[in-house]
C-alpha cells in the first residue's frame, strides 16, 4: 500500500472544487490538494513541480482542452505516465468516452461521496 500525499484536483466548477475538497479531508486530511481549474495550467504545474502528486481527479468536461486530451498530453511526458488519472464526471457519455480510449485508472460519478472516494483509493493501492 501507498500513502496519498499530494492529490492534483483538475476541475472548473467551484461548487464541485468545494465539495471534493472537502470529502478528500474527511477521508484524510492531511493529503495536499493542489487544484486547477485547467488541463493547460495543471500540464504546466506538474512539469515544473518537483514534488509530483500521486493521483490526479480529472473533470473530463473542462473548456478548451478536454479530460481525455489533457490525458493524452500528460502520458506523453515521460515522468508523468504511471500518475493514475480518475475521471469525475456526471455524465454517463464521459465514462462511456473514457473507457473507450482506455486511459484513466477509474471514474467516480459526481456529485463525489466519501464512500465512493474511498473505494477507488483502496481499488488503486492508497493506504488509508
Amino acid at each position: 500500500m501507498k500513502k496519498l500525499v499530494i492529490l492534483l484536483l483538475v476541475e472548473d466548477n467551484g461548487n464541485d472544487i468545494e465539495l471534493t475538497e472537502r470529502i478528500i479531508r474527511a477521508v484524510d486530511p492531511a493529503i495536499q490538494v493542489v487544484v486547477h481549474s485547467t488541463g493547460e495550467e495543471a500540464l504546466i504545474y506538474m512539469q515544473a513541480t518537483t514534488e509530483i502528486p500521486q493521483l490526479i481527479l480529472l473533470d473530463i468536461g473542462l473548456p478548451k482542452m478536454d479530460g481525455i486530451e489533457f490525458i493524452r498530453q500528460m502520458k506523453n511526458i515521460k515522468h508523468l505516465q504511471a500518475i493514475p488519472v480518475v475521471i469525475l464526471t456526471g455524465l454517463a457519455l464521459d465514462i462511456a468516452r473514457a473507457h473507450a480510449a482506455d486511459i484513466a485508472a477509474g471514474y467516480i460519478v459526481k456529485p463525489i461521496e466519501v464512500r465512493q472516494f474511498k473505494k477507488q483509493l483502496k481499488e488503486l493501492g492508497f493506504d488509508l
